[in-house]
């Protein structure tokens, strides 16, 4: 403590916090070490745990901590042992989130959900369904699951993607993982597909035509935009308005 003088340091009773020890640190630790940047930084939490822990490792902590270099704790099951494959729906958790979402270089469909959400359940088939549809451009987009009450995201994701009820659905377009577009639409394939071409734009054929309006005797220009993916390439997806010629 006289090493960093602008730090707070306490201790308690281990066996008195027990629930906070399993939940932050590791079940069955004898030992924990939290560090949080104040009050105000509600979600904010490193941590580290151990049924054994030396002088030197709790200097390191402190000053990791001190330094800026601590990664933030957050809830989480454990991450799946295999990386995101095409064709699937694929689950994300409290550590793996920040990494696949911002660092995939791909468009993400996120379905936040609870275990117990009948709409989750039933929304389940069609999410398969579309990320069968899409298997072909897993380069580009894929979808991935987030159990809500079993994971945590870190205060700057939990700000960008807001969940306040089952299912809360966004889409992340490549490169914009904190800008997410939440998708309130309608939730068969073909719907969820729409969000992800039209934000997608290099999926997107254009085609123009020149109509001629018989009443108005104006000719005009619409644009109709066409998926390259093979569920909806038979119709187009997005008529753009009319203008003069």
């Amino acid at each position: 403590s006289k090493q960093y003088p602008a730090l707070n340091f306490a201790y308690g009773d281990i066996a008195q916090y027990k629930p906070d020890v399993d939940a932050h640190c590791a079940k069955g630790a004898t030992t924990c070490v939290l560090a949080t940047e104040g009050a105000k930084a509600k979600g904010k939490l490193r941590t580290f745990g151990a049924t054994d822990i030396s002088e030197e490792a709790v200097a390191k902590f402190v000053a990791d901590f001190a330094a800026g270099v601590l990664k933030v704790k957050v809830k989480s099951e454990p991450a799946p042992a295999t990386p995101p494959k095409a064709g699937v729906v694929n689950t994300l958790v409290g550590t793996n989130f920040e990494e696949i979402v911002a660092n995939s270089g791909k468009g993400i469909f996120i379905k936040f959900y609870a275990p117990w959400c009948g709409h989750c359940k039933s929304l389940a088939p069609t999410l398969d369904e579309v990320a069968k549809d899409i298997v072909s451009d897993f380069d580009d987009v894929f979808i991935g699951k987030f159990d809500s009450t079993a994971n945590d995201l870190s205060p700057e994701f939990q700000a960008a993607y807001p969940v306040s009820g089952f299912p809360t659905l966004y889409f992340a377009p490549k490169g914009k993982p904190l800008s997410p577009i939440k998708y309130e639409g309608g939730r068969d394939a073909a719907a969820l597909l729409s969000l992800i071409h039209i934000s997608e734009p290099t999926r997107l054929l254009s085609i123009s035509y020149a109509v001629f309006c018989l009443k108005k005797k104006k000719l005009y220009s619409t644009t109709f935009l066409f998926s390259t993916y093979p569920s909806t390439r038979s119709h187009p997806i997005f008529i753009m308005p009319t203008s003069p010629l």
